[in-house]
């Protein structure tokens, strides 16, 4: 359904799926943080406080797109009869949020990475490796195609969806093969926690 002003139905939906799948992608790369440097305490700390902050704004995002409007289909259909939120401030306070999120999730493993008992080279790689998931960062700049809500069809949406979503799969099997790469330990069909390439003795408290 596509209302007056040429704003599809499906534009809601998307985003709310959208929230979702960044709130699983940002939470598994905190969680990998938790798994690889759960010998720190402080650190441990820090990340279950981003997780809880990253799982606070996106349900509260999510929350807004479901219930910012009253009845709903005026989000898509905006001369029916009640009323909607602010959702240009709204959309400014929870990108705002989104980019300190990205921050902290950027910088987090930095420090631990800089004192393990490794070579210089070595801890550039490792944090070249964890900084690569700010490579996105540049993508809005790309020419984009008419703003969706002068388009009722989604192919162009999704052509965009596809090649950022295969670029984020692309870097983060790069990590998962330098992690597995590194392991000394041999392959084994037990389950195991995911390889470690330092020994914890590398750590400097």
């Amino acid at each position: 359904m596509t209302g007056a002003d040429g704003i599809p139905q499906w534009i809601n939906e998307a985003d709310m799926i959208y929230l979702i799948s960044l709130l699983g992608y940002k939470t598994s790369i905190l969680i990998l943080y938790l798994r690889l440097f759960a010998v720190n305490k402080t650190f441990r700390y820090l990340t279950w406080s981003t997780i809880f902050f990253v799982t606070g704004y996106l349900s509260a995002n999510l929350l807004t797109q479901i219930f910012g409007c009253s009845p709903r289909e005026k989000y898509w259909l905006p001369d029916t009869a009640g009323h909607c939120i602010d959702y240009t401030k709204a959309g400014l306070a929870y990108g705002a949020m989104n980019i300190i999120s990205d921050l902290i999730i950027f910088v987090l493993p930095l420090p631990i990475v800089w004192r393990l008992g490794l070579t210089r080279r070595e801890k550039a790689g490792v944090s070249i490796i964890f900084m690569s998931g700010a490579v996105y960062a540049p993508l809005p700049q790309i020419p984009s195609p008419p703003p969706l809500k002068h388009s009722s069809s989604p192919r162009r949406t999704c052509i965009v969806a596809i090649i950022r979503y295969a670029y984020i799969v692309r870097q983060n099997q790069a990590n998962a093969e330098y992690f597995i790469w590194r392991s000394p330990s041999p392959p084994s069909p037990l389950p195991s926690p995911l390889p470690f390439p330092f020994p914890p003795s590398s750590y400097q408290n």
